[in-house]
């Protein structure tokens, strides 16, 4: 079965046109990014739809704790996000 990978202008999994301001931003690695899944089971989108708030995917795969943090001040501040929820996969 195929997979739909949509990547905004940033390189992040997230539909586009970008918003101005988005509630969540979900950071962390290929979890959060929702690798070897399509863009409608990847937990930031099934949280967006449930809770009925906009979420900013800045998951990128492969990365560490240094990574999450750069991408979350480079790329997610300017969102003015309401809540920021980092995700650390331990496996």
């Amino acid at each position: 079965m195929p997979i739909t990978l949509t990547m905004d202008p940033f390189g992040f999994r997230n539909p586009i046109p970008l918003l101005e301001h988005y509630d969540i931003l979900a950071v962390g690695d290929s979890y959060v990014a929702g690798s070897h899944v399509s863009d409608e089971q990847a937990w930031p989108y099934l949280l967006a739809g449930l809770s009925a708030k906009s979420v900013y995917n800045l998951g990128v795969s492969g990365s560490d704790p240094r990574v999450y943090l750069n991408n979350f001040v480079v790329h997610g501040l300017k969102f003015k996000p309401d809540v920021a929820i980092f995700m650390l996969y331990e496996g």
